[in-house]
């Protein structure tokens, strides 16, 4: 059974923070070990980790035959391949089987950036298991933190710029050699080249609740260029609408709907659900859960349901027509595209409240005091 699966990984760290560079990710049958500390790191692992070269790993992952579809996550930039920077999301979608035993778990490495030869990476091969044994899609949804870095022991940690990948190296394979074993990161080097570069301020991955990148997995549905009726499973779905007029329900799990182009219906259902209207006139329901809403162009009409839900603001783009917005029940509005709190005009227009940013009118608030909406209001 050929199963369509969405890959996303989202660099959780603070702006100025730590980068991933693209991410090597494997399915196997569980027999796939990645590195073992108090081990010296494999070929595969040492030039992930000091290069971001995922070329060897893949190699050595086709060559043990316990996995056939591998690939790398990068970032979201088109045309220009490269490190997932804080804040961005990369993904990448692949087919399975289902029912091969080779497709069943989930292995994923990748370097931290800057560094000698940190890196990300699952040591137990069986941690993330994708299909049970019936070949019944199971999902994943996890994140790594920062004590979960690890060193390769491969290079020594000098942080010295011309051996310091994205920090001044030129040439891939070069610093002094450490011979060392796999161990926990300790850390960048206190008062450091990395640590006072402006750029990398925020990159002590060993502070409390350092967050380095969340990874999701999801069953992947696709719409065709008609007007379709899309529901997903009991897992967490990627449900895309495509063109046409479509109408996209979630179902159970944590889901992330798109409407596509169209004028769509987007329901997210039970679950922590993301839902982007994208292009046309839509009309959105979160449902039940905690879910993020963004209408994205055209005329919507945004509906959070239960539980404290996101409703997405950008400039430039459509109007939206919310109608529950609750502060008392954890709801808060988020500003995209660099807009500020500061930049906003809100305006009572009788019963309701209008959100400007210029002559550029963003959004309304049903049965809402434009005096309640002050910066508390925005996550």
């Amino acid at each position: 059974m050929q199963t369509k699966l969405t890959i996303e990984i989202e660099n959780l760290a603070p702006n100025k923070g730590t980068l991933l560079t693209p991410v090597w990710f494997g399915f196997h049958n569980g027999m796939f070990d990645t590195y073992d500390r108090g081990r010296p790191a494999s070929q595969g692992v040492e030039r992930i980790a000091e290069d971001g070269t995922v070329s060897v790993i893949g190699a050595e992952f086709l060559q043990s035959g316990f996995g056939t579809v591998a690939g790398a996550v990068t970032g979201p930039l088109v045309g220009a391949p490269g490190p997932i920077d804080p804040g961005e999301t990369g993904s990448f979608t692949v087919t399975l089987d289902a029912s091969n035993p080779n497709s069943r778990y989930f292995n994923y490495a990748s370097m931290i950036l800057p560094s000698n030869d940190f890196f990300i990476a699952n040591g137990n091969e069986r941690a993330h298991e994708i299909f049970d044994a019936k070949g019944n899609f199971i999902g994943a949804d996890f994140t790594v933190l920062g004590s979960q870095v690890l060193d390769a022991g491969t290079e020594v940690n000098d942080e010295i710029p011309a051996n310091t990948a994205f920090f001044g190296q030129s040439v891939p394979n070069t610093g002094t050699v450490e011979n060392g074993v796999v161990r926990t990161a300790t850390g960048f080097i206190p008062g450091g080249a990395i640590l006072s570069d402006p750029r990398f301020t925020n990159a002590d991955f060993t502070a409390p609740d350092y967050k380095v990148a969340r990874f999701r997995i999801f069953n992947t549905i696709d719409g065709t260029d008609g007007n379709d009726n899309l529901t997903g499973t009991k897992q967490d779905d990627l449900i895309n609408g495509g063109a046409g007029d479509d109408k996209l329900h979630g179902g159970l799990g944590n889901d992330k709907l798109v409407g596509g182009l169209g004028n769509d219906r987007l329901e997210g259902g039970n679950g922590d659900d993301y839902l982007y209207g994208n292009v046309g006139n839509d009309i959105i329901f979160g449902g039940k859960g905690n879910d993020y809403l963004y209408g994205g162009s055209g005329f919507n009409r945004l509906t959070g349901g239960a539980g404290s839900d996101v409703f997405s603001l950008a400039a430039g783009e459509g109007f939206d027509t919310i109608t529950d917005f609750n502060l008392g029940s954890g709801d808060r509005l988020s500003l995209a595209d660099g807009l500020n709190f500061s930049d906003l005009t809100i305006t009572g227009v009788g019963r309701n409240t209008v959100i400007s940013f210029g002559n550029d009118e963003l959004a309304i608030l049903s049965n809402i005091s434009a005096a309640s909406i002050t910066d508390i209001a925005f996550a």
